[in-house]
């Protein structure tokens, strides 16, 4: 099964924006967004629950490693701290590259 037809059955819908970017919304307004980059998946959710159930559909069909969360991913640097996620470009060199900081609350 392609992961694409994967998303599709379980509800998510693709940005059209991002083709990448999958989206899903549950009956209670709580949101799922998963980023497909090469052979990685990002997961992120607005209810913990929807990452579980999420990762149980996934195992049942395809071969898939926890990496756990990560801190780093293309040029963005990730954390938590005081109940805020913090990212930002700052390892960002290139002349090109601007550097950008959010925080998420």
């Amino acid at each position: 099964m392609k992961i694409d037809s994967f998303f599709y059955d379980k509800g998510f819908v693709r940005s059209k924006d991002e083709p990448n970017l999958y989206i899903k919304r549950d009956k209670d307004g709580n949101i799922a967004l998963i980023s497909l980059y090469v052979d990685d998946l990002i997961i992120t959710r607005s209810a913990l629950r929807l990452i579980e159930e999420i990762k149980i559909q996934l195992s049942q069909v395809f071969e898939m490693k926890y990496l756990g969360e990560f801190n780093y991913c293309l040029g963005l640097e990730i954390w938590r701290e005081f109940g805020k996620t913090i990212i930002t470009q700052r390892k960002c060199r290139n002349s090109h590259c601007r550097s950008i900081d959010y925080v998420v609350y």
